[in-house]
This record gives C-alpha cells, sequence and structure tokens, in this order.
C-alpha cells in the first residue's frame, strides 16, 4: 500500500513538473498548450530581422519591458576600453553608446523600481533616460562581469569570479557561495541560486551545492517568472529545477525575451530579432536532454 502511494506522488510530481514545462513554453510562443509545439524551436542565421548591426559580439543583454529598451555590450577596438554599452530602442530603432561608464560590459533591469544597472571595470552604474548617460553609484569598485536582478542585484566581478548582492542599500557577499568562484549567477522563481563555473551549471539546494549539468552557459535572463539561460547552440529553461530544451541555435552570445513570441538574440556581430513560428518545431530527440542534467525537488 505504502509503495503504490509513493509510486503514485511520483507520477503527480513528474506530470506537474511536465505540465509547467509545456505551459511555460507555451507561454513563450503564446496560444494554448495542446497546440503548441512539443519539440524545440530551432531558429537558423537566416531567420529574423537585424536590429542592430555592425557590433562585433553583443554580450549581456538585458531588456527594459517598461520602455521596451534593450541593453548590450559588445568588444571594440578602442585604445582605453575593451567593451561599451549601448541601449537599442525597440520602438523606434534609435540607439547609442552609453557614455559616462568605463568599460561598459554588464547590464540588468529591475522591473519594481524602473533602474537600469550598468557594470564597468570600476563598478556599478544607474541608466539616465533623460541624458542618455550613466552614472556612478559607487557601491562597489569591483570589475564587474554579470548581473542578474531578482529582489536585489546579483553580480559577479572578474578576474576574483566572486559574487555579490546589492540590497537595502548594502553589498554583500552571497553568503552560500563565498567559497565557490562564480562567473554567471542568477535566482529563479523558488529563491533558488544558480551559478556557473569552468563550463558546469550548478544549483545550491538546502544549502548544498548541486550539479545541474555540464551546459556551456554564456546568459541568464527571465520571462514570465521563469528562468532561461543559454549556451552558444540553445536556450533552455528551467522549471522547479528541472532543465528543458526551448529553443536551438545556429550560434548565440546571448538573448533577451520581448514577449510571449518574440526573442532578440546576440549574433556575432548583429543583434536580431526573431519570431517563433510554427514552422521553426521540429523533434529533436537526437540531442535530447538526459534526466541526468535535471535536479528533482
Amino acid at each position: 500500500m505504502f509503495f503504490h502511494f509513493k509510486i503514485n506522488k511520483l507520477f503527480y510530481h513528474c506530470l506537474q513538473m511536465n505540465l509547467a514545462i509545456l505551459l511555460a513554453v507555451a507561454a513563450l510562443v503564446g496560444g494554448n498548450a495542446a497546440d503548441e509545439c512539443r519539440g524545440i524551436y530551432r531558429v537558423s542565421s537566416r531567420d529574423g530581422q537585424v536590429l542592430k548591426d555592425g557590433v562585433d559580439s553583443p554580450y549581456q543583454l538585458a531588456l527594459d519591458t517598461d520602455t521596451n529598451t534593450l541593453f548590450f555590450s559588445y568588444s571594440t577596438d578602442g585604445v582605453n576600453e575593451a567593451f561599451q554599452s549601448m541601449y537599442l530602442n525597440l520602438k523606434d530603432g534609435t540607439s547609442g553608446i552609453i557614455r559616462g561608464v568605463v568599460s561598459g560590459f554588464a547590464h540588468a533591469y529591475d522591473s519594481q523600481h524602473q533602474i537600469v544597472y550598468i557594470g564597468g571595470s570600476d563598478g556599478i552604474y544607474k541608466f539616465d533616460y533623460d541624458t542618455k548617460t550613466a552614472v556612478n553609484l559607487n557601491i562597489t569598485d569591483g570589475n564587474i562581469w554579470q548581473m542578474f536582478y531578482r529582489n536585489g542585484l546579483y553580480f559577479t566581478t572578474y578576474p576574483e569570479e566572486k559574487s555579490f548582492v546589492y540590497k537595502n542599500g548594502k553589498v554583500e557577499r552571497v553568503n552560500e557561495l563565498k567559497r565557490n568562484k562564480t562567473m554567471l549567477i542568477a535566482v529563479d522563481e523558488d529563491g533558488s541560486l544558480f551559478f556557473v563555473h569552468d563550463g558546469g551549471l550548478k544549483r545550491v539546494k538546502n544549502g548544498e551545492i548541486v550539479a545541474v549539468g555540464d551546459y556551456n552557459v554564456n546568459a541568464f535572463n527571465t520571462y514570465a517568472g521563469k528562468l532561461y539561460f543559454s549556451t552558444p547552440t540553445a536556450i533552455y529553461m528551467v522549471s522547479e529545477g528541472a532543465v528543458k530544451k526551448v529553443v536551438s541555435f545556429a550560434n548565440t552570445f546571448g538573448f533577451a525575451i520581448e514577449n510571449h513570441q518574440q526573442l532578440i538574440y546576440a549574433a556575432d556581430r548583429s543583434v536580431v530579432r526573431v519570431t517563433l513560428t510554427h514552422d521553426m518545431c521540429v523533434d529533436d530527440k537526437e540531442v535530447e536532454d538526459k534526466s541526468s542534467n535535471n535536479v528533482e525537488d
């Protein structure tokens, strides 16, 4: 009797997890879950609309959903700065280099307080829409590598590979990761920490570090509360600790989700918007994620 109860409970949990994944993928492309792609969406280099061209290796995309403005960095040939931050208004196509920030590289958006953060080589800045410049908040002098916002501004530094959180006017080390080097950091909708080091994605679960999988993560982002991450060839969604591939690419440096059916991704020398359609839906069994890459709650 007890054995059957455990089996039924496990089945119910798996059913809930799969339904959550299906609904989240449906939310990404719109429509009813039953009518949506049950494989993945495969995007080729021929798909999409080029929003910005001539930018080398655009990276660290963040979307201000209130003004529909995209922020990203790109590599430069400048003598003093290796990177620059740029804004791109998705409504009218206007764009520009963000002045005032030294080697602008990382970006994050706090939707609750409508603040755009920019990470440079000497600290964290706040973007000013009126002047299109950035002002150093003087909360740290670290060389910022990556940032992520969810109930606090999480960020990492380079070359130290340390992780911090800026919350309630204070900057502190991320307590769970004080002994772990961190290149990228994110928080899912349940408040669980995810981080990347040496090509591996890991999760903090019940105070312990758990390996999620050998994903070559280059970016984190969120949509409709869900956590997503990209590798050079795919976008994955995290739901209740489980990882599911949702979009495949030829090559991408990062991404942002504009609305329920449109993605923005970084190609080699351009920023591209693509609309996901049923024509892009394919069966991806040959590269399907193995169950060993999933973390069960």
